[in-house]
């Protein structure tokens, strides 16, 4: 077994990130990629089993791999800013405290408060998407097909049976996984990976618009705290606290949580987040309740009005399908998207 670690593309990536060694930027528009965007595993299959895990099957693999670590990547994000929101959140409640702010009557203490609140409830939907999304994937999908190719292998007599079940096995996942398929050309499984990549996006942006707001309102937040106890050290030796107008402007500021722009942003985030997981859903629906007559409607509509008359690449059961009903149960729970969209 040989596992490579691969950062692609293969130059040097914390040079293309941060310039040459003196410090100089280069002429190329900066690549804004994190480490969590280049990172791969790649399998160096061994013989004899390269005939059954054939090169196609690997890069297969990996495009499974690429969907789990964005999940967990973005699962991580999430909770670390809710951290970061809770400490916000403590930070403006003692700043309001110290300086004597009517926190009822304060408009940029409500605003700033109001923007946390709505950041909140976006980073709880988004959570609760991902979190299961990820469960799906890993016991749903990759564990219940694992059964399966284990019975498949131990029924297999030939190679080329045993070639056919673990085809099949991957198949099965890249099916059931909503990601694109180059080896096959589904226009539902193509629409399904389109619509899990817009709302992947989307809060893969939320995620950055957090962490960088939230850096910049914590250090701001410090930078106040340490002017708080230089004050009460003036006061305690018979001094004026704050000396200067900026000092108190600074306090009542609210670590540039008040600007009513990037509430504006949320709000735009949030909207478009919220069409996207409707539109997901409506097209998951289609795929577990659809007839054959409703998939070929769909491959007419992207097909130039004609059906492709071919089969679905993983012939998907019945009981296969269940895993996803439950899914769309599971991100709906309330019927919240369902009264959004023309969903039944």
């Amino acid at each position: 077994l040989q596992v490579e670690l691969l950062l692609q593309p293969g130059e040097d990536v914390e040079d293309s990130w941060n310039g040459d060694k003196q410090g100089n930027a280069y002429d190329e528009p900066k690549d804004d990629r994190t480490v969590y965007d280049v990172f791969l595993l790649d399998y160096q299959v061994p013989d004899p089993i390269v005939a059954i895990v054939h090169p196609l099957a690997v890069q297969r693999y990996k495009t499974i791999f690429s969907l789990l670590f964005r999940l967990k990547k973005i699962e991580f994000m999430l909770n670390y800013t809710w951290r970061q929101s809770a400490t916000l959140s403590h930070a403006l409640q003692t700043s309001a405290q110290y300086t004597g702010i009517d926190i009822s009557s304060s408009e940029g203490y409500a605003r700033a408060t109001f923007l946390l609140r709505n950041i909140s409830i976006l980073r709880q939907s988004m959570t609760h998407l991902v979190v299961n999304l990820k469960s799906y994937f890993m016991f749903e999908v990759i564990e219940g097909g694992w059964q399966r190719l284990q019975t498949a292998m131990e029924d297999a007599t030939t190679l080329d049976e045993a070639i056919s079940a673990h085809d099949r096995y991957l198949d099965g996942i890249v099916c059931k996984s909503m990601v694109r398929d180059e080896q096959h050309n589904d226009s539902m499984q193509q629409l399904l990976a389109d619509h899990v990549e817009v709302v992947l996006a989307i809060t893969d942006q939320f995620c950055t618009l957090q962490e960088v707001l939230f850096k910049q309102s914590l250090k701001a937040a410090d930078v106040a705290a340490e002017k708080r106890v230089e004050a009460e050290n003036r006061m305690s030796q018979g001094q004026w606290g704050f000396d200067n107008e900026q000092d108190i402007e600074e306090q009542e500021s609210f670590f540039g949580l008040a600007d009513p722009s990037i509430l504006e942003e949320i709000d735009r985030m949030s909207e478009a987040y919220n069409l996207h997981v409707v539109e997901l859903l409506q097209a998951l629906s289609d795929k577990v309740n659809g007839t054959p007559g409703h998939f070929a409607e769909n491959d007419a509509n992207l097909n130039n009005g004609q059906p492709s008359n071919k089969p679905l690449p993983y012939d998907l059961r019945d009981d296969d399908l269940d895993p996803q009903r439950f899914l769309i149960a599971q991100l709906d729970h309330n019927n919240y998207y369902a009264n959004q969209g023309p969903r039944q």
